[in-house]
């Protein structure tokens, strides 16, 4: 990301007339420009044509994806699979600041990059159209500066001169049975101690959910590493009645997995009461049944419990 910001060049008025200037030059200018400190309009349009820029002619190091693509047939097995370039950065995750949702993650095919992928296809996906390494690094990277990423980490005051993007490199899931999202501890109760399952049926997404559709959500007591009680709070009303989207068997694997991941993860700081954070999960069960935890973050409960008193 960093070669990325400094190696590309575009012509821009940074204040003395249209010149040749790096990604990395012109928002360290803009940070320091009152009219776009001040003005959203000013700020919009000139992220969105940075970010514009980025992805239609910003070039990513032939080295880097060529190193990818072997990283991925070492990874899984041939450069036909498609993956999921997903954003990683440094301005997100954080005690204060959770940012979750804000960058992009975009598929991509390791055989669509290089002077013989075909142009019209992927190659890991005919009905696709390609999705070369380099266009799905320089979305992820470009998400960075989106005008609604700004705009959110400026509200919670995130230095914007020492942010940086990574990018994870996972594999793309198909038709899987069910997806979900949980969490190491109860966000609205933290002294119950339980943990919290969202789960819903196929693809359809738990964490951007549609109006109206209600996922299955199960909390989980956990004694010695293990799942002790189940309690089904509420049914997702995309099946049928009395069905239930995950099994009793496939949470307690994930709440086991969980314990593991709880007892083992590094967090880099602890909450203002001197406890750990509580981990965020997101999940998927395979068509052939197998769990797999797509990405874990830390995430900070809140300090109050439903039967705090008010006091007028």
């Amino acid at each position: 990301y960093d070669e990325f910001m400094r190696a590309n060049v575009w012509e821009v008025d940074l204040g003395d007339g249209p010149a040749q200037h790096s990604y990395a030059e012109t928002i360290a200018a803009w940070l320091a420009d009152d009219a776009f400190r001040t003005d959203a309009v000013v700020r919009r349009e000139r992220l969105e044509r940075l970010r514009g820029e980025m992805m239609a002619h910003g070039v990513v190091s032939p080295e880097l994806v060529a190193a990818l693509q072997g990283r991925i047939v070492e990874e899984f097995g041939r450069d036909t699979v498609m993956v999921r370039v997903r954003s990683s950065s440094n301005a997100e995750d954080g005690p204060t600041f959770n940012g979750a949702g804000l960058y992009d993650s975009t598929s991509a095919c390791a055989a669509d990059s290089g002077p013989d992928a075909d142009p019209e296809r992927s190659a890991c996906d005919p009905s696709s159209e390609p999705r070369p390494l380099e266009r799905g690094l320089a979305k992820v990277w470009s998400s960075l500066w989106s005008f609604g990423a700004f705009e959110e980490r400026d509200y919670y005051r995130v230095d914007h001169a020492a942010i940086a993007m990574g990018a994870t490199i996972s594999l793309r899931y198909e038709d899987e049975l069910a997806n979900g999202v949980a969490l190491t501890g109860d966000p609205v109760d933290p002294r119950s101690g339980r943990y919290t399952v969202d789960a819903q049926a196929g693809e359809v997404d738990v964490v951007s959910a549609t109006p109206g559709v209600t996922a299955e959500l199960s909390y989980l007591t956990l004694a010695g590493g293990e799942v002790t009680a189940i309690e089904r709070a509420v049914a997702s009303s995309l099946v049928p009645s009395g069905q239930l989207v995950i099994t009793d068997d496939q949470l307690r694997e994930l709440g086991g997995l969980m314990a593991e991941l709880a007892a083992a993860y590094p967090f880099d700081f602890e909450l203002e009461d001197g406890t750990r954070p509580i981990l965020d999960l997101e999940f998927k069960i395979r068509s052939d049944g197998q769990l797999v935890i797509k990405q874990i973050r830390p995430f900070t409960p809140s300090p109050y419990s439903p039967d705090t008193a008010c006091l007028d």
